[in-house]
C-alpha cells in the first residue's frame, strides 16, 4: 500500500490513512523528537555540500516500525517514486538483517534547487509492510539496499531516555 498526498481521502482497513501516520509520529517520545530535530540540521549541511538527496531512518521503539526521512531536489512525482524505492530498499535490508516483520513509514521532503537550498516540506508519504516485499526481491536488490543502509552490526545506536540522568 502507498499514498501520494492528494486531496482525496484514502482508507486502509476502513480507517483514514492519515491516522496511521499520526499514530506513528505521535508515538515518538519528546527526547526522540529532539534527536530527529538534530538530524534535520545535518540535512541542510548535506545539501550545502552539493548533495541532491539525503536519507536517514530510525527505528520507532514504540511501534517497531522504521521511519524513513528522504530529502530530494526532484519534482514531486519523481520524488514519490524515489521515496517508494527507498522504503522498499529499507524493508529489504531489514528483512535480510533481522527477519523484520513490521512496516516502514516514508516521508518525502522536497528541497529547492536554489542555492542555498530551502526545504519546501512533505510532498509524499508512503507506508509499506514487510509482507508486501518479503520474498519478492533479488540479490541485486539486496546489494542496492546495503549500499544505502548499513548492516545491523554497524548501525549507530543512540540511547534515548525520557528523563536522562545528568
Amino acid at each position: 500500500m502507498d499514498i501520494l498526498f492528494s486531496n482525496k481521502r484514502k482508507l486502509l482497513d476502513g480507517y483514514p490513512i492519515g491516522l496511521y501516520f499520526a499514530w506513528e509520529i505521535g508515538s515518538i517520545s519528546r527526547r526522540e523528537r529532539s534527536y530527529i530535530g538534530e538530524k534535520l540540521e545535518s540535512v541542510q549541511d548535506s545539501f550545502n555540500a552539493g548533495n541532491s538527496t539525503r536519507v536517514f531512518s530510525r527505528l520507532n521503539s514504540a511501534t517497531g516500525n522504521w521511519d524513513l526521512f528522504y530529502y530530494s531536489k526532484s519534482e514531486p512525482l519523481k520524488l514519490h517514486k524515489e521515496l517508494e524505492r527507498m522504503v522498499e530498499l529499507k524493508l529489504i535490508n531489514e528483512i535480510e538483517n533481522d527477519d523484520f516483520k513490521y512496516g516502514v513509514y516514508g516521508f518525502g521532503f522536497q528541497v529547492s534547487i536554489d542555492n542555498p537550498p530551502d526545504l519546501f516540506g512533505v510532498v509524499s508519504a508512503i507506508v509499506i509492510g514487510a509482507n508486501i516485499v518479503k520474498g519478492k526481491y533479488t540479490k541485486a536488490d539486496i546489494k542496492e539496499a546495503r549500499k544505502h543502509f548499513s548492516e545491523k552490526d554497524s548501525r549507530q545506536i543512540i540511547p534515548i531516555e525520557e528523563f536522562p540522568k545528568e
